[in-house]
């Protein structure tokens, strides 16, 4: 039973087309901070300098599975851009001076074919023949690019790039130029990585979560987690459990109450509201009264009703609370 809590603890807790010594970011070196622009909110770009990804499940990977490898691409954020979210296969920044999106996906099985059906032929400005196809749509407001990835992951993997104009007033001249740049720049700038672990493993050291409309924050106590999905206001940590086969996960976010729930507190008395099914748990922990409705923190671990106590007041534990006017 010890090592079996002391794991859900753990829970809550060239050109770059060539294989390049492995490099991830030193240990507890990344501390995901707000950073507010004229109302809006995304990260400082130190939070998250360089964009990693992978075509699997980050759980597979965490398992050792021999068919899903901890096998990356990385490239730098964009100049002037701000992250926003990450997952194993996708990530998204924006530029707050030009209001321009850019989101980025691995897929393991894509075709250039398939991606160009839904291009213009007199909008389309490449082809994917020399492993890059790019094509816009400015009554979409949208640029994208797709990447040939063969040469890192084999098949049919690849990468696609789009960009969102939110000010709608780019052409589709305008939006080539800006998709097709980022195109060149991300395939010139791609390393690929052959790890033994999950990349983000150790990496952070702190993650703010917030609801800017709703004025809540809460900074998370990142230290030894793994970290494989973030966004604004949440966060998933993914761990061998005590099995060493199964991959457990951690969620934190800031959200609304859900569900059937009863009532619950930690050993220090702190309510919350739980619901729980065989394999997940989900606590509330009231915040705040919200500008339109309550807001809560929401932690889900993976675990049945008998385990979730434990995990539940280790995931808490790691949460600071920040108020915010």
């Amino acid at each position: 039973m010890k090592k079996f809590l002391s794991c859900l603890l753990c829970v809550a807790m060239l050109c770059a087309m060539t294989v390049a010594l492995a490099e991830t970011p030193a240990a507890a070196s990344l501390t995901v901070t707000e950073k507010k622009v004229r109302g809006n909110s995304a990260w400082t770009a130190e939070s998250y300098p360089e964009i990693w990804l992978t075509p699997f499940f980050a759980e597979y990977i965490v398992e050792k599975n021999e068919r899903y490898p901890a096998h990356f691409i990385h490239f730098s954020l964009r100049p002037d851009t701000s992250p926003y979210s990450f997952t194993p296969d996708s990530a998204a920044a924006v530029d707050f001076d030009t209001l321009i999106s850019y989101n980025y996906y691995v897929m393991e099985r894509a075709s250039f074919e398939v991606f160009l059906e839904k291009a213009d032929p007199a909008k389309t400005l490449s082809d994917g023949s020399d492993g890059v196809a790019v094509y816009t749509n400015a009554e979409k407001r949208r640029g994208y690019a797709m990447i040939s990835l063969k040469d890192q992951f084999g098949g049919t993997t690849k990468l696609e790039i789009d960009v969102y104009d939110n000010t709608g007033d780019l052409s589709d001249t305008e939006l080539g130029k800006v998709i097709q740049e980022e195109a060149e720049r991300v395939r010139a700038a791609l390393t690929y990585e052959e790890l033994d672990h999950y990349w983000s493993q150790g990496v952070f050291a702190s993650v703010e979560l917030y609801d800017s409309y709703q004025g809540a924050k809460v900074v998370v106590d990142a230290k030894g987690l793994t970290l494989t999905k973030l966004d604004e206001q949440g966060l998933q940590s993914t761990v061998l459990g005590p099995d060493g086969q199964k991959a457990l996960q951690t969620e934190l976010e800031i959200t609304d109450v859900y569900g059937d729930t009863n009532e619950a507190a930690l050993s220090d008395g702190t309510p919350y509201l739980v619901r729980s099914t065989d394999y997940t748990s989900y606590a509330f922990f009231k915040l705040k009264e919200g500008k339109s409705r309550p807001v809560y923190l929401q932690i889900s671990v993976s675990v049945g009703p008998d385990d979730a106590p434990a995990a539940i007041e280790a995931a808490y534990a790691l949460v600071q609370l920040v108020n915010e006017e």
